[in-house]
């Protein structure tokens, strides 16, 4: 949610010398965030990884290589394995990705959200011909807070191995 102020959008509010981070509205547990300063971040998969033959759900392979998107600059990625949470705050996380199959065969494939390395959201196949996964995550996160993905296919021929592509977005929900 965008806040405007004489058909404005509002990108900084000051309380004396600084900065406010948000702005709530209302008094003790029902107050409501209207305002945040918290900007958008995105990171996106470099190059083509090939995760261990027979991977499984619960041996899912952490992706790395990632790069910061042009789009949002204020991004920082730490170890070249997640985004490090910049804020706290009401965000929506989507992470998509993208698996080779070189050909129809069935088998288990699929990604991981993930914060702090826990799983928070996924979405996996038993279809040979499905390449696209997508999962998401809204909620709340806390400064410092690392995001990241893993991926699994449980086969031996490497074809069927590759994740080709991969982006993580967070956006606040105010």
């Amino acid at each position: 949610m965008s806040v405007r102020l004489a058909g404005a959008l509002i990108k900084r509010v000051m309380v004396g010398s600084t900065a406010a981070k948000r702005i709530m509205v209302g008094t003790g547990a029902t107050a409501v965030q209207v305002w945040t300063a918290f900007t958008s971040m995105g990171m996106s998969k470099s190059g083509t990884q090939v995760t261990t033959t027979n991977s499984t759900s619960s041996s899912a392979n952490t992706i790395t290589g990632w790069v910061p998107q042009a789009a949002y600059p204020g991004t920082v990625i730490d170890a070249d394995t997640s985004l490090v949470m910049s804020e706290s705050g009401e965000v929506t996380i989507t992470a998509t990705a993208t698996i080779s199959s070189s050909g129809t065969a069935s088998h288990s494939r699929g990604i991981h959200l993930r914060i702090d390395g826990a799983n928070v959201a996924t979405d996996s196949t038993t279809v040979g011909s499905q390449t696209s996964f997508a999962t998401s995550y809204t909620g709340p996160v806390t400064a410092g807070q690392k995001i990241g993905m893993a991926a699994w296919v449980q086969a031996t021929t490497s074809g069927y191995r590759n994740l080709t592509a991969a982006e993580i977005v967070v956006k606040p929900t105010v």
